[in-house]
């Protein structure tokens, strides 16, 4: 088993560090380093050390190994619910609901490393599922204090078991939720989608399902999505960011963000909203399936 990445974050999670500036640079900086030196590697070993184990008994010991060690470095963390996040999986304007007075660079290193904890652990649930490994099952036979993450994914997974298999043969996917949303909205109305093959179409919705906000605001962007529901419902710039918002369940803060930072002059927060940077990205996918 590997846990170079698993030993770095358990390091970086570690109680009582505030005076360590390496671990503030890391969890004060920016949501991209977080992302790519801690986040993402620890999700792929996860994934690695998952496939080594052969048996469904291996892989749950695996899950509990795992959680023991979170546990070790977990400390005195408040409940999940108290973190206020205006964009999931970002580490900006963090705070707790119940802090009073001006947030202090202390505050922000306690409510940063506790969003860094909730976050590999949306990884740890996420492996679980994929593996179908009963993820609550352990953390209750472990006395694993729940209330300190997010059990969204977990709960998911508990209430799609529930379900008969007949209704689940009918039910759509998330791929097909968002198809139809579309479908609804005019989006196949669109001239540049219009001019899509089906199989090209069918990718393209790919591409949009599977790829994060910003660069789903990017592609919408390239289509002429936006100026569509301007200039054929009416919709003022506010009333189509909520509308958007809507279809790709995010905030719509966050939706007019990512879209005026496609503007070059744009005083919007270019750190914060990103979809500036795959410009590039959908214009070659968009080419590469037509």
């Amino acid at each position: 088993m590997v846990t170079e990445f698993l030993e770095k974050c358990l390091y970086l999670l570690t109680p009582n560090k505030y005076s360590d500036e390496g671990i503030l640079q890391d969890l004060l900086g920016r949501t991209e380093s977080i992302m790519s030196k801690f986040i993402n590697p620890f999700r792929r070993e996860l994934d690695r050390n998952m496939l080594t184990g052969k048996t469904p008994e291996e892989k749950k010991d695996l899950i509990i190994y795992y959680l023991s060690e979170f546990m070790r470095v977990q400390g005195g963390l408040q409940d999940f619910k108290e973190i206020v996040v205006e964009i999931p999986g970002m580490f900006i304007d963090l705070h707790y609901q119940n802090q009073k007075g001006d947030i202090t660079r202390m505050n922000q290193y306690q409510v940063c490393r506790h969003y860094l904890y909730v976050l590999l652990f949306n990884e740890i649930q996420k492996c679980c599922f994929n593996f179908k490994i009963p993820f609550l099952n352990i953390c209750k036979e472990l006395w694993f204090p729940l209330n300190v993450i997010d059990l969204e994914i977990s709960l998911g997974y508990e209430k799609l078991l529930t379900i008969p298999r007949d209704s689940m043969a009918n039910r759509p996917t998330t791929i097909q939720k968002l198809k139809e949303e579309l479908h609804q909205k005019g989006f196949f109305q669109l001239k540049a989608v219009m001019a899509l093959p089906d199989p090209a179409k069918e990718k393209l919705i790919w591409f949009i399902h599977t790829n994060e906000l910003p660069y789903q605001i990017a592609m919408f962007d390239l289509l002429g999505f936006f100026n569509f529901f301007v200039k054929e419902y009416g919709y003022t710039k506010t009333v189509t960011y909520s509308k958007i918002a809507e279809i790709l369940s995010v905030t719509p803060r966050s939706v007019r963000g990512n879209v005026l930072v496609l503007q070059a002059y744009s005083k919007e927060d270019r750190a914060r909203y990103t979809s500036y940077k795959y410009r590039d990205q959908v214009k070659n996918d968009y080419h590469l399936i037509k």
